[in-house]
């Protein structure tokens, strides 16, 4: 059996001020900024390094992800972008997950909810509220690859917000 840790993470705060940008070119607001560069270093600071970094391509979750590989001593040009993480539900982001390399042994995902809490709910079987924005959830799976990842339960082994800690997101 093999450890595998997921660690799901919401994009930042994003600003609305352009009525007219379209969605995918939406910026974070400073608040996102900050809130973006806290968290990363929250998990820097738990000695979690991830193999892989993979994002939607929207430019509020990109940019989430750019200080996340920035903290955690990784390029921003090792972010994969991938479209099923642009509201493709939570069956688009198994897809992507079930086809990870077994040698990737840790995989970031960024994305957008509701797509990122009910995935985090799913692979908890629980249902979890709608996580706030720069939301981390980090999972560690025990199974023998990564399709097998929503047949067996996970540990949670982080779950923050800016401003909450795991009990007050459970509750």
């Amino acid at each position: 059996m093999s450890k595998f840790t997921l660690t799901l993470v919401r994009h930042a705060k994003s600003s609305w001020k352009d009525p007219d940008l379209q969605d995918r070119a939406r910026p974070l607001n400073k608040r996102g900024h900050r809130n973006a560069a806290e968290m990363a270093q929250r998990l820097a600071q738990k000695k979690h390094h991830p193999d892989l970094l993979i994002s939607s391509p929207a430019l509020r979750a990109r940019t989430t992800a750019e200080y996340f590989a920035h903290e955690l001593g990784l390029n921003s040009c090792d972010i994969q972008l991938d479209e099923r993480l642009y509201f493709c539900g939570v069956g688009g982001l198994l897809k992507v997950l079930r086809k990870l390399p077994s040698e990737c042994r840790s995989a970031m995902f960024f994305g957008h909810n509701p797509d990122i809490s009910q995935l985090a709910g799913r692979l908890l079987d629980t249902p979890l509220p709608l996580l706030p924005t720069c939301s981390i959830v980090r999972l560690r799976f025990e199974c023998e690859a990564w399709c097998d990842i929503d047949q067996t339960r996970p540990r949670i082994k982080m779950l923050e917000s800016p401003k909450r800690t795991a009990e007050h997101l459970l509750a």
